[in-house]
């Protein structure tokens, strides 16, 4: 099963993730906020535990309307690459 999730990273090894079809967001029962890239993801990834969880990550930049892969991983290649480049 995919799933779309909006992620934003916001700085200092921190990511927040919107999945309105899911229900989730980071925060979630609480504020939207922001939290550690790694722990985010795998939180993100036991939410979705009932789908079996998230085997790939795929990473997309919007371009003049259409979505250009930029890199897919697991989870921890993920965050590996979002916290150092």
């Amino acid at each position: 099963m995919e799933y779309i999730a909006v992620a934003f990273p916001v700085g200092g090894g921190r990511l927040t993730i919107l999945d309105t079809a899911s229900g989730y967001y980071t925060g979630y029962p609480s504020a939207l906020g922001s939290e550690n890239l790694y722990r985010e993801l795998e939180r993100y990834s036991n939410w979705l535990s009932r789908y079996g969880g998230i085997a790939t990550v795929r990473i997309y930049d919007v371009q003049d309307g259409m979505p250009i892969k930029v890199v897919s991983g697991n989870i921890y290649d993920i965050a590996r690459i979002l916290t150092y480049g």
